[in-house]
């Protein structure tokens, strides 16, 4: 978007070459090249569009596991842990940097299709969940409930 609109600052500038001659318009042309320069060296180096087709694909898996999920409604206790090995699988590829939100959407599918919770709810204390959405936590911070 920022190239697009510095592409627009310097196409006007282009076409009526008399808005150079002012100070202030030449300073809007040299921020705007600064700008589009800064944020096309930092989309080479960090790659966000490549970043955005690797989550694509993430969410895609993680809707295939959602769907089967739902499609063993009752009986799904005895597939729990092979789910669970279906998300090992999928974190391999890009493990998710808000480990609390991860834990908590994990503890709230066992909810709604487990009675059975040992050994699969994660524990998750108030100040995890509070910091959730800003702090990288690490998957050894949500052990399992055991008892």
């Amino acid at each position: 978007m920022i190239t697009l609109g510095g592409a627009v600052v310097v196409l006007v500038t282009a076409l009526n070459p008399a808005l150079l001659g002012t100070g202030l318009v030449s300073i809007i042309v040299a921020l705007a090249s600064i700008l589009i320069a800064f944020v096309s060296l930092l989309d080479l180096v960090l790659n966000f569009s490549g970043s955005a087709q690797r989550h694509e694909e993430l969410y895609r898996r993680f809707k295939e596991l959602q769907a089967d999920i739902e499609r063993f409604g009752f009986e799904s206790e005895k597939h729990i842990a092979e789910w669970e090995a279906k998300a090992q699988t999928i974190r391999i590829d890009e493990p998710p940097t808000l480990w609390a939100v991860y834990a908590r959407s994990w503890n709230q599918t066992i909810e709604r299709h487990s009675a059975e919770r040992r050994g699969f709810y994660r524990k998750i204390a108030w100040w995890q969940q509070l910091l959730s959405g800003f702090v990288h936590f690490n998957p050894q911070d949500f052990p399992p409930v055991t008892a």
